[in-house]
């Protein structure tokens, strides 16, 4: 649930912009909420600029909390400044105007205002958690491991977020969100043709594996523990498949259901990649690029059902076959 909480003011924010096309009103509403956020963002980081700056406040909470150390401070507050300073400008008409010359984005829906400013707050506080907790590498070093139920609960905002954008009863009918979501019966041909995917992006992801392991040993044994880390607490097979297939429904309907017909395949592939921090700036982080692209790729040419299956292929096969290779 506490994913849930943390996304609980762009869940609000997404539901009052879904009037924002038909009511001035709700239009404001919408602008006045995202500043307001974003205000209290840019205050988190002035205030994380300012620990950063006082050697008596770096010693506090280095004692307090020891993964907090100074120097993580200072690129977190980077990082959230940047984020409060970007947010705003995609609020402004002529810029929306401009990124709809390259995206299939509407410069004066004030729902896909909403959504630019939205996911740039939200790929940008992702990021800022990697120096918040001190790097990727203090994570490892963690000996507790994220529960079975939390991870199969950090799902359900994302599945909310597709719901609530795309204007479930609220500017589509249900039969409308499903066709908007890009929902559709997957045929046996496009089964064949996520199957021969899923031995690509597994293929490829070994690959990348394979010459991480050589080069770097030391940083692919610490992507190892934190992968203990994030996915230790799900032991029997039946939990394994259980986070695979909600990671599965849940991004596809959002990432290629809701927010690619708007945001373009490129776009959308760099907000699925930067939205998974637990990555860090590793080999990994190529790996989810290249999976988004292959997956953006496949939207394009069939339908949000078949992006479903081949995400959950190449999850489930990932986590039963990778263990086996050499």
């Amino acid at each position: 649930m506490i994913g849930l909480l943390a996304y609980g003011p762009f869940l609000v924010i997404a539901l009052i912009a879904q009037w924002s096309d038909r009511s001035r009103a709700a239009l404001w509403l919408t602008y006045g909420l995202i500043l307001l956020f974003d205000a209290l963002v840019a205050l988190v980081g002035l205030l994380a600029l300012l620990i950063g700056a006082s050697q008596e406040m770096q010693h506090l909470l280095s004692i307090q909390v020891p993964a907090l150390t100074p120097s993580h401070w200072d690129v977190f507050a980077l990082v959230v400044l940047g984020t409060a300073l970007l947010t705003p400008v995609f609020l402004l008409p002529f810029v929306r105007r401009g990124l709809s010359r390259l995206i299939p984005v509407d410069s004066q829906s004030g729902v896909h205002a909403a959504a630019l400013a939205l996911g740039v707050l939200a790929v940008g506080l992702n990021l800022s958690q990697v120096p918040l907790i001190g790097g990727l590498e203090v994570l490892a070093e963690s000996t507790a491991q994220v529960a079975f139920l939390d991870l199969l609960l950090s799902n359900l905002p994302i599945g909310l977020f597709a719901l609530v954008g795309v204007g479930f009863l609220i500017r589509r009918t249900s039969r409308e969100t499903w066709e908007r979501l890009g929902l559709a019966r997957v045929t046996w041909p496009q089964v064949g043709l996520a199957v021969g995917l899923a031995v690509v992006i597994l293929a490829f992801y070994y690959g990348v594996d394979s010459v991480w392991r050589a080069l770097a040993p030391d940083d692919y044994a610490m992507m190892e523990a934190l992968g203990e880390v994030l996915y230790g607490g799900v032991m029997a097979t039946w939990q394994a498949l259980a986070i695979s297939l909600a990671a599965g429904v849940t991004e596809e309907l959002f990432f290629r259901g809701a927010l690619q017909p708007r945001f373009g395949l490129l776009l959308t592939a760099a907000i699925f990649t930067g939205v998974h921090v637990q990555y860090g700036f590793t080999p990994a982080t190529l790996e989810v690029l290249g999976g988004a692209l292959v997956l953006g790729w496949l939207r394009q040419r069939t339908n949000t059902g078949t992006c479903v299956l081949l995400h959950v292929l190449y999850d489930v096969a990932g986590l039963f076959i990778f263990p086996l290779l050499p």
